[in-house]
């Protein structure tokens, strides 16, 4: 039997409906201890209605997960026709949960599915992930990227604002005294003046101070 890979997700969806409705049977009954000791006959209902969905569901599974559903067909109890050969499957138009009678006996367990090492997951989401987990890589990407950026633009930032206060304290802290200078040129005593105090002491002194003066 075989899958048309275009009806793969159609399938899938169903057989994740048909798991749900199975699933809430289970919660809505509350099968426990407590169902089997107080409502026994309800409790076998319950479960052989489980076990019967089950067995719809591995038939399901046949086309996609061939390996997969013999096992669970197994482990339900199905028989082969004959050693060696494979368990028959059969997705019926409609379904009904007498598939396996009362009283039937389920097989020996199997590990279904193996755990899958650390090391392979981001491995075979790389590669089985599709379309969907390209895009949101690249989304991904983008957000790191924009990030970074950021954080770039906030450090030159500080940078900058670190480098002007820097430059503000070196101008406040300058030595006192420093700073423009001043030349005054020195001009020379009229002649007249030198020449009236060149015969009296007291004279030239105030003539030279009147150089310096000026």
């Amino acid at each position: 039997m075989s899958l048309d890979p275009s009806r793969l997700g159609y399938r899938a969806d169903n057989e994740t409906s048909i798991s749900g409705i199975a699933n809430k049977l289970l919660q809505d009954n509350k099968l426990g201890n407590q169902l089997i000791a107080e409502e026994p006959d309800r409790c076998r209902a319950v479960v052989g209605i489980a076990l019967n969905h089950v067995h719809l569901l591995a038939n399901i599974l046949a086309p996609y997960m061939p390996e997969k559903s013999q096992s669970i067909l197994r482990q339900l109890g199905v028989k082969a026709p004959g050693e060696g050969q494979e368990i028959p499957v059969h997705i019926p138009d409609v379904w009904e949960a007498d598939a396996l009678k009362p009283g039937h006996a389920v097989g020996t367990p199997e590990l279904l599915f193996a755990n899958i090492p650390a090391s392979k997951i981001d491995e075979w989401r790389d590669a089985f992930g599709g379309e969907e987990l390209r895009k949101q890589k690249e989304i991904e990407a983008e957000k790191a990227a924009a990030k970074k950026a950021a954080r770039e633009k906030e450090k030159e930032k500080r940078k900058l604002k670190k480098a002007a206060a820097a430059a503000a304290a070196a101008a406040q802290t300058a030595p006192e005294g420093q700073g423009a200078t001043t030349t005054l040129p020195l001009r020379p005593a009229p002649a007249a003046q030198v020449a009236a105090a060149a015969g009296n002491p007291a004279e030239q002194i105030e003539a030279a101070e009147g150089v310096v003066k000026a």
